[in-house]
């Protein structure tokens, strides 16, 4: 990947659901990805996994690499009600699962859920709560 790695330092278990979706704190909504890059580096199970974004025409938030795989694609969006919105994160989403050839992209939003098929593909758009309920 020629971008550059996400470092995070933010252990999500002791920061509150509101003040991630908030946008208050260190640095409003990178701190946001900080913790969703916390988060998918504890439900990898430890396993060496490395947090990339990816910047074509459009940018991915989070690409999640272990060793030479491409595990998952993720975005942050807080609401993608608006249609502008909604356009962009379907457009990026749809960019780099077929730059990096993935079947599957998820965006994780505040509540908003949904499954959209765009090109063949599937966009998943999941709220945060239930994103962190997952195994």
């Amino acid at each position: 990947l020629s971008y550059p790695r996400i470092y995070a330092s933010v252990d999500p278990d002791v920061v509150d659901f509101s003040v991630i979706f908030s946008g208050i704190g260190p640095s409003g909504p990178r701190f946001r990805e900080h913790c969703q890059a916390a988060k998918s580096d504890i439900l990898s199970n430890f396993a060496p996994l490395t947090i990339y974004y990816w910047r074509g025409r459009t940018e991915t938030d989070f690409v999640l690499r272990q060793d030479d795989e491409i595990k998952e694609l993720i975005n942050v969006c807080l609401e993608p009600a608006a249609p502008e919105t909604m356009d962009r994160e379907l457009k990026s989403m749809a960019e780099s699962m077929l730059h990096f050839d993935k079947d599957e992209g998820l965006v994780i939003t505040l509540d908003f859920e949904d499954e959209i098929i765009k090109n063949g593909r599937r966009i998943v758009f999941r709220p945060y709560w239930k994103w962190r309920l997952m195994p």
